[in-house]
């Protein structure tokens, strides 16, 4: 399922602390959305998404994912995980980090960059040519 991320929502992310699960945080924040999330531990993904204004609790409850529109979860949370369990009870969905990535490139424009070597390299130099170029 590709949901549409068109308009603002509340998206629960599960596993959020992890660098994947973090940066998706981070872009649908900057989008506009409602992003809350938890992770196992505190660490420094956690506090650079509270210090930009998300909510992350650390550990795993039910409760955490509140009132959200959609539950996005890591490859890393098994399907007995309490938020997975509360998001299914109450019928929200549940989306993986795979159906999560094609939502936000459909909603942005996206420069891809593959291959076996230089790939940090050529990210970082587009990266800083984007931000030199106000973009």
């Amino acid at each position: 399922m590709t949901p549409d991320l068109s308009e603002a929502r509340h998206i629960h992310l599960v596993g959020a602390g992890g660098a994947g699960m973090g940066a998706i945080a981070d872009v649908l924040h900057r989008m506009g959305h409602t992003v809350t999330g938890s992770d196992l531990k505190d660490g420094p993904v956690v506090e650079r998404l509270r210090v930009a204004g998300m909510e992350i609790h650390v550990g795993h409850d039910a409760a955490n994912v509140g009132a959200a529109d959609l539950v996005a979860i890591s490859t890393a949370i098994p399907e007995h995980n309490p938020e997975v369990c509360a998001a299914n009870e109450l019928q929200i969905p549940l989306l993986r980090r795979s159906d999560i990535l094609p939502a936000i490139s459909a909603e942005r424009r996206s420069i891809v960059v593959a291959g076996t070597h230089g790939k940090t390299t050529t990210s970082s130099m587009l990266a800083m040519a984007m931000v030199e170029a106000d973009l």
